[in-house]
């Protein structure tokens, strides 16, 4: 069955219904009046039109058991109806027990079927119960209006910008534009964050540059002064000793004697004697020491910063001129800031306290377990010594001391390991050019992230621009003559583009309307929803007499009720006038 976008009724009958529990109808035309006492039937009129079409009351409610007459088995309702074509339906709705059944101009129907042939319930009951909106939609008012309004391209609100405006938000996608201005000012809070760790890093080499030149040529002085030493006290440990006849006469001892296993022993005593401590927190320790370094850079930064803040003064983050209630926020925002830094820092320098202690416990540890091998090593050189004559171990002192004593040779061993430290050092210190390159390359990383920023300020600015136009469009269709409904508002503070829902009256908020100015404003709400939604349907207005005259009055069948002490009383035109009026 086709849509009906437009109808008119033309009777009502209820049977079981509220308080008609026999039998009752009643003709209706373009626009009807209804007169009665309290409690004599009027509002049960409007609550059989809604269960008719909708299944609940006039007001939306689901449960049914207040409508069927009080000891009433079952209640039916039928309504006829012309639609703008002329052609007439009847729609009947029975309940009996618990079954409900439907049926159109003979025809059985579901719930789904009829929201498919008219519309779902709140928009039907917003037309057709002027309070209804304001009452049971209001709430929920801007999710349930944004369906209704007819869409708007992305092209057609750029088409109202400067042309600026547009080449900037040509190619990205604003379909909600809140949400993208969202995402961009993540995107400028994480190039400000790229931005410090980077100024820190510049700050961490430059310190480097400086310093490396100096560290370098005393390294290099160093190393030349111990490689003379050790030259010279080498000199003087062979010196006399024909070193090549010693080793010769010491192997034929050793053919002669038992020595092969204690020259073993002697080599692994020197391997251990020559054991270097190769720390394995070096690069944690100078990793930490870093990132300690640029904590204090960035606390001193921003402490320096916070020391400028003041009322009247452009924010450094926004760059607008801060209020008193501005200043006190940004003071927080920074002090908590400046404390988070000072945390971290102290930190960093006790975890840098903890690495440089395990350093020193492991390099003990080294020393320890070394000194136990010697100990060990030197036990069984003791053993295999009583198996050796004096004669070999005196060659083999010869051979390895010269005319040293082992602790010369440790001395000068202790030299040789000093050189290999600062050899090392030296080699792995960056150059100067390295260094340069490094600082260039961390320059040019904060130039690329301070242009990226800049592009993404601008890009909000030009979002906020399409926002604020975006919901000028979209409001345009909403207009009334007194009643006005507010889906969005500018943040005075950014600029910005935020959802709110506010309906009002000849500018009072509907919480606080009378009757009489609730229902005029939700006389013009149906009427607004009719020309959203194309749908012309009637209108029941319960309590007419609180609003007489001055009303804007919606477009399409119109029922009046009114209060009057008399029996219930429709104005009843005759069903071909009914007809012919529709």
């Amino acid at each position: 069955m086709d849509r009906i976008t437009e109808f008119t009724i033309i009777r009502v009958k209820m049977e079981g219904f509220k308080s008609f529990v026999q039998a009752k109808e009643f003709r209706f035309g373009e626009t009807s009046y209804i007169w009665g006492a309290n409690g004599q039937g009027k509002t049960t009129i409007a609550d059989a039109i809604a269960y008719a079409f909708c299944g609940g009351s006039f007001w939306g409610e689901r449960s049914t058991e207040r409508l069927m007459s009080k000891g009433a088995k079952q209640m039916c309702v039928e309504v006829d109806f012309v639609d703008g074509d002329g052609e007439v339906y009847t729609l009947i709705r029975r309940k009996s027990g618990t079954t409900t059944s439907i049926t159109l101009n003979g025809n059985t129907m579901t719930q789904i079927n009829l929201v498919n042939i008219f519309t779902d319930k709140d928009i039907f009951l917003s037309i057709i119960n002027p309070l209804y909106f304001i009452e049971k939609v209001a709430n929920d008012g801007r999710e349930f209006l944004q369906k209704l309004l007819p869409p708007v391209s992305q092209e057609d609100i750029l088409a109202t910008l400067s042309e600026q405006t547009r080449d900037l938000l040509a190619k990205e996608s604003l379909l909600e534009p809140e949400y993208y201005i969202k995402n961009k000012r993540a995107e400028l809070k994480e190039a400000d964050e790229q931005i410090t760790y980077l100024s820190g890093q510049l700050a961490l080499l430059e310190e480097q540059l400086e310093s490396n030149s100096v560290t370098k040529n005393k390294l290099a002085a160093a190393i030349k002064g111990k490689k003379e030493k050790i030259a010279t006290v080498m000199k003087k440990q062979y010196e006399g000793i024909d070193i090549e006849a010693t080793k010769q006469e010491y192997e034929a001892a050793k053919k002669s004697s038992s020595a092969d296993e204690t020259l073993a022993l002697e080599k692994k005593r020197i391997e251990i004697q020559n054991r270097v401590y190769i720390s394995k927190f070096s690069a944690e320790i100078a990793k930490t020491e870093a990132e300690y370094k640029s904590t204090v850079s960035e606390y001193n930064r921003l402490y320096k910063q916070a020391t400028g803040i003041r009322p009247g003064v452009p924010c450094p983050t926004c760059t607008h001129a801060l209020t008193d209630a501005e200043f006190n926020s940004v003071k927080t925002d920074i002090t908590k800031q400046l404390n988070a830094l000072k945390a971290k820092g102290t930190n960093l320098k006790s975890q840098l306290a903890d690495l440089v202690k395990l350093d020193e416990q492991a390099k003990e540890q080294f020393l320890q377990y070394q000194q136990d091998d010697l100990k060990k090593v030197e036990v069984e050189i003791k053993t295999v010594k009583a198996k050796t004559d004096a004669d070999i171990d005196r060659l083999r002192d010869i051979i390895r001391f010269g005319n040293f004593s082992e602790s010369q040779v440790n001395s000068l061993e202790g030299m040789k390991a000093e050189l290999f430290a600062d050899e090392s050092d030296l080699k792995a210190m960056q150059s100067d050019d390295e260094l340069r390159k490094a600082i260039e390359s961390v320059k040019l990383q904060i130039k690329d992230n301070d242009a990226k920023k800049q592009f993404i300020q601008y890009l909000i600015t030009a979002a906020n621009e399409y926002a604020v136009k975006r919901a000028e469009i979209m409001l345009t269709p909403l207009k009334m003559n007194k009643a006005a409904i507010k889906l969005f508002e500018e943040v005075k503070t950014t600029g910005e583009i935020k959802d709110t829902f506010k309906f009002t009256y000849d500018g009072k908020d509907y919480r606080w309307l009378s009757t009489s100015e609730r229902i005029k404003a939700g006389l013009e709400v149906a009427d607004l929803l009719k020309r959203l939604t194309g749908l012309m349907y009637p209108t029941f207005v319960d309590n007419a007499e609180s609003i007489n005259t001055n009303f804007s009055r919606p477009d399409g069948q119109m029922i009046f009720a009114f209060v009057r002490k008399c029996a219930l009383t429709v104005q009843e035109p005759s069903y071909a006038a009914a007809k012919e009026a529709a």
